[in-house]
């Protein structure tokens, strides 16, 4: 897929160049969630059972095959979308790529394989890298493809639940999704051996998007990569070797990392976040690069919370969620680090300023106030009031949840206001 270069504008609204730097932002040091109070945050939100949210260390060691089909069928081809890569689609086309799923050779109870991501991949709807777009249009951030549903981060754990008829793709059911994934990019391994990486005591989490070379191997790593260390300290990388198998290789990579979890503060939210500034959209995070989703779960990823993976999830999370439509909002009480919910797109709330709340955000466009498209594609700080959607709405008329991301702690000195600046 080719990217377009883009001048990274990374101001949107009435948004100043002081904005545009994480310390003009009112925040604090105090701890908004220890880590056993993430922990019981993270099974709280797998509990409510409506957040495509799964606890995989815990599953068992079989799922029955009818949720096996159910949830590969849950992928359709949708007719207004024209064109498979550059050409325009045909019965023919559809029907390979549907008979790939080897839907007749699920078993009614399907034994679960694991695995470790050992090379950071896209899951897609169907066991195809083929893209399916109603323009044709593939070039980077413009690239819209309907069979791209997320990215799978170096070092996550799979169940992987069956495999294509051509042998070259797994679906699997991921912390946050399940979809199709190429084969060559996961090492397989035992449960224990899964559990003991994703759960290993000693870890690393990169602070940063970069790409870099990993036990040889060039690839792009997310912020919020967590990968397991040994006893002397040292990252190690998980490596599928010819056979399939998981390997692992004590490896130095040069990106920026913590020693465990950074402690969860809004200081260190803002911090984070205002790193991503200027990096690009990519729909479903494919080839490395975020999402408007996947911009929060960076960030969250490196305290240890697991949200959600799509905006439609997470406008259901049930804790401090503020809904617009049902009482007024006050943003200068409102956590920094929020998760802003319009229709198909999360934000992160960063503060407000006499009265107007602000925003960081990737994005693939704005418009403004007479509807004039303004392609951005790319992670910005924006106003809301005067930004607007392609509904005509402004991004403060649309907001319909504000998330504060915390447990059971109301003692929290929330300042969100911009103080004298």
């Amino acid at each position: 897929m080719n990217w377009l270069l883009i001048v990274p504008v990374i101001l949107g609204g009435s948004a100043t160049p002081e904005m545009a730097k994480a310390d003009f932002w009112p925040a604090s040091d105090e701890i908004v969630m220890t880590a056993g109070q993430i922990e019981a945050y993270n099974a709280s939100l797998v509990a409510e059972g409506d957040l495509d949210l799964v606890d995989i260390c815990s599953a068992a060691d079989s799922v029955d095959g009818s949720v096996v089909r159910s949830s590969i069928g849950q992928y359709r081809i949708p007719r207004s979308y024209r064109y498979f890569d550059k050409s325009k689609v045909t019965a023919s086309a559809k029907k390979r790529i549907l008979a790939n799923r080897n839907l007749d050779a699920v078993a009614g109870t399907a034994a679960l394989r694991y695995g470790i991501i050992t090379t950071p991949a896209d899951l897609r709807s169907f066991p195809t890298a083929t893209t399916c777009t109603d323009d044709g249009v593939m070039a980077g951030s413009l690239c819209f493809d309907d069979f791209q549903q997320t990215h799978l981060w170096l070092g996550e754990g799979v169940l992987i639940w069956h495999e294509s008829a051509d042998g070259r793709w797994f679906y699997v059911r991921g912390r946050n999704y399940a979809g199709w994934v190429e084969a060559s990019n996961i090492g397989l391994c035992t449960r224990e051996e899964m559990i003991h990486y994703v759960k290993n005591p000693l870890f690393a989490v990169t602070l940063e998007q970069k790409l870099v070379t990993v036990a040889g191997r060039e690839m792009r790593l997310m912020m919020g990569t967590r990968l397991a260390k040994n006893a002397d300290g040292a990252v190690l990388a998980p490596v599928r070797r010819a056979d399939g198998t998981l390997m692992l290789v004590p490896s130095e990579i040069d990106i920026e990392m913590s020693d465990g979890y950074l402690p969860y503060t809004t200081a260190n939210a803002l911090k984070l976040a205002f790193k991503l500034l200027g990096t690009p959209y990519s729909w479903g995070g494919a080839e490395g690069y975020n999402d408007c989703s996947a911009t929060l779960l960076s960030v969250y990823y490196c305290f240890g919370v697991e949200l959600p993976r799509n905006s439609s999830s997470m406008k259901n999370m049930d804790r401090f969620n503020h809904r617009p439509s049902e009482a007024p909002v006050d943003y200068s009480s409102l956590l920094p680090g929020s998760i802003a919910i319009v229709p198909g797109h999360a934000m992160m709330y960063i503060g407000c300023i006499d009265g107007e709340p602000y925003i960081l955000h990737d994005v693939n466009a704005l418009y403004s106030r007479d509807l004039v498209k303004d392609q951005r594609s790319i992670t910005l700080v924006s106003s809301c009031s005067d930004i607007y959607r392609k509904t005509g709405l402004s991004y403060t008329e649309a907001f319909t949840n504000l998330i504060e991301v915390r447990y059971e702690n109301d003692n929290l000195s929330r300042t969100s206001g911009a103080g004298d600046h």
